[in-house]
């Protein structure tokens, strides 16, 4: 029963992390993809540069709340015992989610990079930790108007904070597993802008996005489809 359990919740947090919510709003409220703008990703910040920051800020927050909902959906059939499959099952999910939001299969397995997805899992696991990362995220993106930066940054350093919060709160150890292997992903999915980065190309906070070459983008969707 508990395997059926694990493979449930797995594939739930695959599906629930692949709704593409900012191809969906943007053809929904504006009639444009997202992905023919900018960086060509569906997450908060292309959302940013190209819809406006209303749609992006309900982007970041729907995609926040996918990833909590993931990482929430193992504690339904999973008790936190010493010795059960929760921490493992939630790293996992959690792994999912993200991987859904990157590579969604309703749209080719394009998608985001995951960072939004990492907020919304992390203040779910843990708060102490969410509000670490926060305090070490706001002020790299505020100063240097770079949010890929403070995306960077701030997963680099969340299994600094989740180590802190096994000391502070008591939060089982094993919970380190979903740091590490997010933050990776995370900071995988940035590669490109790492070294747009160290090139100075990098686009900062506030910079619209430009259309893409024809040849990267051929979503012709209309309004309302996908």
């Amino acid at each position: 029963m508990q395997w059926l359990a694990f493979a449930l919740v797995v594939v739930a947090a695959y599906l629930l992390g692949s709704i593409p919510t900012g191809v969906i709003l943007g053809l929904w409220l504006k009639g444009v993809d997202v992905r023919n703008y900018g960086s060509g990703k569906t997450g908060a910040t292309n959302s940013l540069r190209t819809l406006g920051w209303r749609i992006s800020l309900a982007v970041f927050v729907i995609d926040g709340l996918k990833g909590a909902m993931a990482v929430w959906f193992p504690s339904i059939f999973f008790t936190n015992a010493p010795n059960d499959w929760l921490p493992w099952v939630v790293m996992i999910c959690a792994i999912t989610c993200m991987l859904g939001h990157n590579y969604s299969v309703w749209i080719k397995f394009q998608g985001g990079r995951g960072v939004a997805v990492g907020v919304g899992e992390l203040l779910i696991v843990s708060p102490f930790g969410w509000l670490l990362t926060f305090l070490v995220t706001f002020p790299t993106i505020f100063f240097t108007r770079y949010v890929s930066l403070g995306s960077v940054v701030g997963s680099a350093f969340t299994p600094v904070a989740l180590t802190l919060a096994v000391f502070v709160t008591g939060m089982d150890v094993r919970y380190l597993g979903f740091a590490f292997a997010t933050a990776t992903l995370v900071i995988w999915m940035h590669r490109d802008n790492i070294r747009r980065l160290l090139n100075g190309t990098e686009r900062k906070l506030g910079d619209k996005a430009k259309p893409v070459e024809t040849s990267k983008a051929p979503h012709k969707e209309k309004a309302g489809q996908l």
